[in-house]
């Protein structure tokens, strides 16, 4: 889905007021491959210096926070595997970053609960320890929602976490852990490496993943802070 070579790369800054919804604060290339596929990609080393330390993070880390949250999406299943965009490790001109698959959809709508999915992105934000789930970090198209921008995830105790709307929503209206919710705790910690975490994330961070799972299976809601 991913392969192919770039056909055109456009450079986007960091600038408020930016028209596309990847912008954020960190360097960001606008990627069309040659098949047609359009993304976001993400060099190593292009992050906000300042706001890296302020979350715990550094550069090493975001662009493979960035894949782990698919590939622990993708291995949960839907619904998440089908909230949270494609993302790939890949070089894109000599540089290597991560590379997410371009979703449709309106940034900073402030109304994700019309969506049929605003629940379980509310629990995959709170298994993940989202620190940075702000308007501009997911998209809504129709009645459809996309979660997007993961480098500042797998949070450990004591980091700094913006608070998510989508956690506060779901931790006021709904925070009883559905069937599939524990379904998927279950398999996950069952998993001998987390579902592949384990051989991405740092130990500490894995180990507050395994956590956050364990917490949340044993006391069968979603809330917001573990």
């Amino acid at each position: 889905m991913l392969s192919g070579q770039p056909s055109a790369v456009e450079t986007l800054g960091s600038a408020k007021g930016d028209r596309t919804p990847r912008s954020g604060t960190n360097t960001t290339r606008r990627v069309e491959i040659d098949n047609g596929v359009v993304g976001y990609f993400k060099p190593f080393g292009g992050e906000n210096k300042r706001l890296e330390r302020g979350f715990g993070q550094d550069s090493a880390q975001q662009s493979l926070h960035e894949a782990a949250a698919w590939r622990l999406a993708s291995q949960m299943g839907p619904p998440w595997s089908e909230v949270v965009p494609p993302v790939v490790i890949r070089e894109i001109n000599g540089e290597l970053g991560s590379f997410a698959l371009q979703r449709p959809g309106k940034e900073r709508d402030q109304d994700p609960w019309r969506t049929g999915e605003w629940r379980e992105a509310g629990f995959f934000d709170c298994l993940i320890g989202q620190q940075d789930r702000h308007g501009a970090n997911y998209l809504i198209a129709g009645d459809r929602l996309s979660l997007i921008d993961h480098g500042y995830a797998f949070a450990r105790p004591g980091d700094i976490q913006n608070a998510s709307i989508l956690v506060w929503s779901r931790v006021q209206r709904d925070p009883a852990l559905t069937y599939q919710e524990r379904d998927a705790l279950q398999r996950l910690l069952s998993s001998p490496d987390l579902m592949g975490m384990e051989k991405v994330l740092q130990p500490s961070r894995s180990q507050a993943l395994r956590a956050r799972a364990e917490r949340m299976l044993s006391e069968g809601v979603v809330r917001d802070a573990y």
